[in-house]
């Protein structure tokens, strides 16, 4: 059966599955893009780590911090668009969502000098040039760690 036959969401579904077990089973960090009904929801926190599982009669993945954590949050995978490795390789990324497009642009506010846009909406403030653009290639997916 030809992957065309399943609807995108069902077949989304089971290739992000896959992929998080395979993640989890190596052992190997990744970095989600998580989003739903056409938008990236631009998520910085709790994207990044290893995939656990939990035990218990449903068992469902679980995206772990750090080696020396005991435990983390259920990862949202109907709301996954984009899974990367830390090293930069993507594994998967649903060809209905765009990367968002993070500008930095130098402001004249008093204590914050720089602003990063995401799709020409304000995201953020920052003292200096470094931060903005450490903050806007994580967002986009450039870099995996802020």
């Amino acid at each position: 059966m030809k992957s065309e036959v399943f609807s995108g969401s069902k077949f989304n579904s089971e290739r992000v599955l896959y992929i998080l077990e395979d993640a989890r089973a190596r052992g190997y960090r990744i970095r989600l893009f998580l989003g739903k009904d056409g938008k990236v929801w631009n998520e910085e926190n709790d994207v990044t780590g290893t995939v656990g599982r939990s035990t218990g009669i449903t068992p469902c993945a679980l995206l772990i911090n750090n080696a020396r954590s005991i435990g983390g949050g259920a990862i949202l995978t109907d709301c996954i668009i984009g899974i990367y490795k830390t090293d930069g390789t993507r594994l998967f990324w649903d060809d209905a969502y765009k990367m968002p497009v993070c500008e930095v642009i130098k402001d004249d506010l008093l204590e914050y000098s720089y602003t990063m846009n995401i799709n020409g909406e304000l995201y953020s403030l920052h003292k200096t040039e470094k931060q903005a653009h450490r903050l806007a290639d994580f967002m986009s997916g450039k870099r995996f760690s802020k």
